[in-house]
C-alpha cells in the first residue's frame, strides 16, 4: 500500500478489538511513539483520530502500529464495473494508479472487465476510489447485484461493436478488394478519391473510440493499444490525404488504414462477445433464487421483494417453489432439492431446525422458515462471490505476462 505524501493529513480510523479505555490508552502510546504523529483513541467510539504532520512516518506506520498493538482496522472490498479498457495495459494503469491511493490493495480484471478495492475504512473513501479511476480515463461505478443491468450492459456493448465492425467491414470491403489486386500487380483499380471517400468514415466515425480511448491514456501518462492503433493508422491515412490533395507522386495506404482499425473491430467483436458469455453461468445461479418471498406478518401471508426480508424473518415456502434467502425450518417436514449446490440429485429430508439454503428446490409440503443469511450472506451469494473473486484474481505468471505486455506496449 502506498500513498502520496502531505504535510498534514488527518484520519479518522475505526478500530476494532478494545474492551476497555486501557486499550485505547496502549494504542495511544503506540502511535504517538512514532515521529510526526499525533494520535487520540477513543473507547467510547472506536475510532482513531490521526494526524500526520510531515514525511518522518507514513500511513503504513499508523496501521501497522495499531496490529502489532493487537487491535484490527475495519477493511471494506468494494467492487467496481469499468468501462472504457482496451487491453491489459488499461488494467495494468488503473492498478498503478489506484495503488498511490491509501488502499491495501487493487486487482483490475481487464476480461470481466471490474475491479476489487480492498481498502481500510476512514483512509479512503468509495466516492474516492471511483474519482481516481475516472481521472485516469475510465468510468467506474459500483457494482451493481441486480444480474438483469449487468446482462443488458453486456448485450448493449456487443451490439455496439457489432455494428461499428460491420459498418467498418462495408466501407473496408473495396479497399481490400484492391489489396488483393496490388497483389496481382495491379495498382489504384479503385480512384484514390473513391479511396479517401471509402477510409475517412472507417477511419474517424468506425474508428473514434481508438482516438478517445488513446487520448485519455495519453493524458494518463501511459500507453496501450488505442495508441499504437492511433499512430500506425493516422499516419498511414494522413500520408496518403497528402499524397491525394497535393496530386504527389507516391503510393497511397488507405486500405491499410481503413484494414487495421476494420480487423481490430473485429477483434473486439469477438472479445465482446466473450465477455457477454463470461457471466452466463454466475447469471445462471443468481435467477434460480426468486424474486418474491411469502412473508408471515401478524399470522398474514404477504409478497414481497426478496431484498425486504431482513433477518429473523419468517417467510413460508410452498411446494414446488424455490428458497428465496438461508434459513432455519421452523415448521414442517418436506424434501428438498439441493443438487445445485451439492450435486446430489436426489431430494433430501427436512424438517424443524435444519437448514435451508436460498436457490434449492422444496418438492412437497408447506415449510415455515425464519432467515438466517439474507442478501450476500446466503451461500449462494457466497459461492457467485467466490467465483467472481476467481476470475478476478491473477496467477504469478499472468502478472508477468502483463508487465511483459505493458513494456512492449
Amino acid at each position: 500500500m502506498s500513498v502520496h505524501t502531505h504535510q498534514v493529513r488527518h484520519f479518522n480510523l475505526p478500530v476494532h478489538g478494545m474492551s476497555c479505555t486501557a486499550c485505547a490508552m496502549r494504542i495511544e502510546k503506540v502511535l504517538n511513539r512514532l515521529p510526526d504523529v499525533h494520535a487520540e483513541v477513543s473507547f467510547a467510539n472506536e475510532r482513531a483520530q490521526v494526524r500526520l504532520q510531515g514525511s518522518a512516518s507514513s500511513i503504513e506506520d499508523v496501521i501497522q502500529g495499531i496490529q502489532k498493538a493487537g487491535f484490527a482496522l475495519h477493511e471494506n472490498t468494494l467492487e467496481l464495473n469499468i468501462e472504457g479498457m482496451s487491453c491489459t495495459a488499461c488494467s495494468q494503469r488503473i492498478e498503478k494508479v489506484l495503488k498511490r491511493q491509501p488502499i491495501l490493495d487493487a486487482q483490475v480484471n481487464f476480461a470481466t472487465e471490474t475491479a476489487s478495492v480492498r481498502y481500510v475504512e476512514g483512509l479512503i473513501t468509495p466516492q474516492e476510489i471511483i474519482s481516481t479511476i475516472e481521472k485516469a480515463g475510465f468510468t467506474a461505478q459500483q457494482k451493481k447485484t441486480d444480474v438483469d443491468i449487468e446482462s443488458a450492459n453486456r448485450s448493449a456493448q456487443f451490439k455496439q461493436q457489432k455494428w461499428l465492425f460491420l459498418t467498418a467491414a462495408l466501407f473496408t470491403l473495396p479497399l481490400f478488394i484492391e489489396m488483393l489486386a496490388m497483389m496481382l500487380g495491379y495498382h489504384e483499380i479503385i480512384p484514390r478519391g473513391i479511396q479517401w471517400l471509402l477510409a475517412t468514415p472507417v477511419q474517424f466515425w468506425c474508428g473514434r473510440f481508438f482516438y478517445k480511448h488513446a487520448l485519455n491514456a495519453v493524458r494518463g501518462g501511459s500507453a496501450n493499444m488505442d495508441v499504437l492503433v492511433v499512430l500506425g493508422t493516422s499516419a498511414a491515412y494522413l500520408f496518403s490525404s497528402v499524397v491525394l490533395f497535393f496530386n504527389l507522386s507516391e503510393h497511397v495506404y488507405f486500405e491499410a488504414s481503413a484494414s487495421i482499425i476494420t480487423l481490430v473491430l473485429l477483434g473486439k467483436l469477438l472479445e465482446a462477445r466473450a465477455k457477454a458469455k463470461t457471466g452466463a453461468a454466475i447469471e445462471q445461479l443468481l435467477n434460480l433464487q426468486p424474486k418474491q418471498a411469502h412473508q408471515e406478518i401478524n399470522g398474514q401471508i404477504i409478497d414481497v421483494d426478496v431484498d425486504q426480508l431482513a433477518l429473523n424473518d419468517i417467510f413460508i415456502v410452498r411446494a414446488g417453489e424455490s428458497i428465496p434467502v438461508d434459513g432455519i425450518i421452523i415448521e414442517g417436514n418436506s424434501e428438498v432439492n439441493e443438487a445445485m449446490l451439492t450435486g446430489e440429485s436426489m431430494p433430501v429430508s427436512k424438517q424443524p431446525d435444519d437448514s435451508l439454503f436460498a436457490g434449492t428446490v422444496n418438492h412437497h409440503g408447506v415449510l415455515k422458515v425464519r432467515a438466517t443469511g439474507i442478501g450476500q450472506h446466503t451461500m449462494i451469494a457466497r459461492i457467485v462471490h467466490m467465483v467472481e473473486q476467481a476470475q478476478g484474481s491473477k496467477a504469478e505468471i499472468q502478472r508477468l505476462a502483463d508487465q511483459i505486455s505493458s513494456i512492449f506496449v
